[in-house]
């Protein structure tokens, strides 16, 4: 479940951090996702500093998926849209590209990407969302809510596939 009640990308705001970077801060911390759950609620991050972190079995690797339930509150108050943010994570870019500031320089596979709820392709191909395509920096239809998009698996757009293009079973 989600709970709480956003202009998503308001850059100024310290909030508006991704949950990785203010997980390598110490700001907040994993739920590692580890089997199927029926019932997870996760708390607006605004008000409880965790992240859910799954990836293929619950396995722990360098590659995985995160996600941090965003709502209307504190700093995040003017979000312009409110659900999980859900990215993709490859450690092992991150490590390789953070000294020559180029974590996200490649864009077909990123450190660090919002899998966009509204993308208009899957898999990791230029242009698939419109934060890549810089038709914004950011807007209600990248969250995922259940009011518009509700499923992220392996055959939904964006997909849960591996930067690889294996399939992860998430």
């Amino acid at each position: 479940c989600l709970m709480g009640s956003g202009n998503w990308n308001e850059p100024d705001s310290p909030a508006h951090m991704a949950a990785f970077s203010k997980e390598q801060l110490g700001w907040l911390h994993y739920f590692n996702v580890t089997t199927d759950i029926d019932d997870l609620c996760l708390p607006p991050v605004e008000t409880d500093p965790v992240a859910i972190r799954f990836w293929t079995d619950g396995a722990l690797s360098t590659e995985y998926f995160i996600a941090e339930n965003r709502q209307q509150i504190g700093f995040d108050a003017h979000l312009n849209g409110t659900g999980l943010v859900i990215y993709q994570v490859d450690e092992d870019v991150y490590s390789s590209r953070l000294l020559s500031n180029t974590v996200n320089a490649e864009e077909t596979h990123k450190a660090l990407d919002v899998e966009c709820a509204d993308a208009t392709s899957a898999g990791h191909t230029s242009n698939a969302d419109d934060l890549d395509s810089t038709s914004n920096r950011g807007d209600s239809g990248d969250v995922w809510c259940p009011s518009t998009q509700d499923t992220f698996d392996g055959s939904t757009i964006p997909d849960t596939r591996a930067y690889s293009g294996a399939a992860t079973g998430v």
